[in-house]
């Protein structure tokens, strides 16, 4: 039949801490619009939307313990951009590094 159209996904690891005090890390995906075929205007894509979920985050001082530390937009099978919270710093930065819980996702 016809082939299934990727599909863009956020997935965000965000640190909170539970009734302890003890920080862990939780993964939310988020389903996005349908992805061009093409891999490099995929991955085009996944850039700028990505880049504009990571700016439209709270900017939290780098002391703080929970929020959002990491984020990649991925089609599915393989991430396509990602960005870490900086450390010491407030703010995101790119990364070809993908955060052990989302690389998780594609083993």
């Amino acid at each position: 039949m016809g082939r299934k159209e990727p599909q863009a996904r956020w997935m965000v690891v965000t640190d909170y801490k539970d009734a302890n005090g003890e920080i862990h890390q939780r993964l939310t995906v988020i389903d996005g619009p349908v992805l061009p075929w093409r891999i490099s205007r995929r991955e085009m894509w996944a850039s700028a939307k990505g880049i504009e979920y990571v700016r439209s985050l709270p900017r939290r001082k780098p002391w703080d313990d929970e929020g959002v530390s990491a984020v990649s937009v991925c089609d599915g099978k393989r991430p396509l951009a990602s960005w870490r919270r900086m450390e010491k710093m407030s703010g995101y930065t790119g990364t070809h590094d993908v955060h052990p819980l989302i690389a998780a996702q594609f083993r």
